[in-house]
């Protein structure tokens, strides 16, 4: 009887340090991970980018709270930092471009959960584009191309 009680309170402090998010509370987090679809931005000639944001409050929010729990929990991931892969507008060449464009549109989305963000890193996708010769030494004339 005295284990069984002392379980019990063990489990009641254990329970009280941590946090339980709910389904609808868990909802309202932004998604970790998105992604824009490569085929068509490929297609139309754009960068495709990988980008991190860290999120900051617009005012304070149950979404807000949410992630500070989240940074605090060891059992969940922190949802302070958010992953896109975006596709950009060739007309955005440079970093700074890029950069103001991918915020803006983020933040778009974000501003119902009074949330903004800051573009962390951008690492946009070059892929080399050649076509093989129709030589019997393909190796040696796609080295030659690289050299």
């Amino acid at each position: 009887m005295g284990i069984t009680l002392l379980l019990i309170y063990m489990c009641t402090i254990y329970l009280g340090f941590c946090h339980v998010i709910t389904d609808e509370d868990y909802a309202l987090l932004p998604p970790l991970y998105e992604m824009d679809n490569y085929t068509n931005c490929k297609l139309q000639k754009n960068a495709y980018c990988q980008v991190s944001f860290t999120l900051k409050p617009l005012q304070n929010s149950k979404t807000w709270e949410l992630i500070q729990i989240s940074k605090k929990e060891k059992f969940m991931f922190s949802r302070e930092v958010i992953h896109r892969a975006v596709c950009i507008p060739g007309d955005y060449e440079g970093f700074e471009d890029r950069k103001a464009f991918v915020e803006s549109k983020i933040n778009e989305k974000l501003k119902p959960l009074y949330l903004s963000t800051k573009a962390d890193d951008i690492v946009c996708s070059v892929k080399p584009s050649f076509n093989l010769p129709p030589s019997s030494n393909t190796i040696q004339s796609i080295s030659a191309k690289l050299a």
